[in-house]
Formats: structure tokens, C-alpha cells, sequence
């Protein structure tokens, strides 16, 4: 997906905002800081997105997704291999997770902070918008990339995909924000939020 240089910083800035927006509202449900790091975003056409998924989750993985409907349209879904998954909530909980165990203590803390965080680059994003946008439940998923295609509705969407990681304490956790939009939504994204950045 060829987008100028210029969209791509209005862009990037967006998701920045989000992504402290979301530093600050983890920092209140922890008893320590945590940092987000300024993600690196990557963009894939319908044609991409697709491969793109495999390449990067080839193995299991822990994901996080939420959907939004308004004047664009898509998905947010925020990803963790297993390790960085059980490094996170092993942080977060002080319980050391072994495999097969406390599954619903990881479920649970994983989905929370997958949807502070995707709420946070959600609302950021729609912030530019007339009308309200709704925002589904988050759902929270494991499996490979091919499991994760057969969940959502992928079909003729475009991809961008923020890497990022948590720092707490001396731990440093990687994830990555996967936004899904559906046809013709990113473009009157790109052009509602360099309208926001002129006024």
C-alpha cells in the first residue's frame, strides 16, 4: 500500500497519541510504570495483507480483537507470541504461568490489557469523525495465522501493522497492533486525519 510521506507521519502520530493514552491508563491499573514504545507501522494492500499475517504469525499465537463500525470500518487486534505473552502476564500478576495452567488468569489479563490498549489507537484514530463510532467486546483468541484468517472477516481489507513493546520494570514484552480495514475505509482515514492535522 503506497501512501506519501507526509500521511505516513500524520499516521504515525495518531497511533503515538493512542499508544499514551494507553501507557497512562496501564500505569493506573499496575502498581509500576509502563512504557509503549513508538511503534513502527507497516502497511499491506488487500492483495498483502493476507501473506502478511502468515509471515508474521506462522506459530501460535495470543490475540486480542476488537471490531468498529461507523464511518470506516474494520478490526483492531492486538498480537503476542507465546512467549511474550507469558512474560506480560507473568509481570502484570506475579504468577509464573506454565503451560496448560492458569488459563483463565492469562485469558483474563491479556484481554484487559489488549483492550486498553486498542481502545486507546481506536479512539485516537476516530477521534477526526462526525458521527460516533461503536466499538464491539473484545475477544480473545490463540492459535496460528491460518486459524486467526478463518476468525474474522479478512476478505478485501486493508493492513496496518504497528509494532510496538511494553516495557515494566526491566521486562521488555513485544506486540503488535494489526488494524483491518475494510474496503475503502483506510483511504477516508488517511484524508479525515490530514484534515484534522490542518485545521
Amino acid at each position: 500500500m503506497v501512501i506519501s510521506q507526509v500521511q505516513y507521519s500524520v499516521l504515525q502520530t495518531v497511533i503515538n497519541q493512542g499508544i499514551a493514552e494507553a501507557s497512562t491508563a496501564l500505569d493506573a491499573m499496575v502498581d509500576c510504570e509502563v512504557k509503549l514504545s513508538v511503534p513502527n507501522i507497516e502497511l499491506f494492500d488487500e492483495v498483502e495483507s493476507k501473506i502478511a499475517i502468515f509471515d508474521h504469525y506462522r506459530s501460535s499465537v495470543s490475540m486480542v480483537a476488537m471490531n468498529f463500525t461507523g464511518e470506516i470500518a474494520g478490526e483492531a487486534s492486538l498480537f503476542f507470541l507465546p512467549e511474550s505473552a507469558s512474560v506480560l502476564v507473568n509481570a502484570l500478576t506475579g504468577h509464573a504461568l506454565v503451560d496448560g495452567e492458569l488459563d483463565a488468569l492469562r485469558m483474563g489479563t491479556l484481554t484487559e490489557v489488549g483492550n486498553i490498549i486498542v481502545n486507546s489507537i481506536l479512539g485516537s484514530l476516530c477521534r477526526g469523525f462526525e458521527h460516533p463510532f461503536t466499538f464491539s467486546l473484545p475477544s480473545y483468541l490463540e492459535g496460528s495465522g491460518n486459524q486467526i484468517m478463518q476468525y474474522g472477516q479478512y476478505e478485501n481489507v486493508s493492513l496496518a501493522i504497528a509494532h510496538t513493546s511494553l516495557q515494566i520494570n526491566e521486562l521488555q514484552v513485544q506486540a503488535a497492533l494489526m488494524l483491518f480495514f475494510h474496503q475503502g475505509s483506510f483511504s477516508k482515514l488517511i484524508r479525515v486525519l490530514e484534515q484534522e492535522v490542518r485545521v
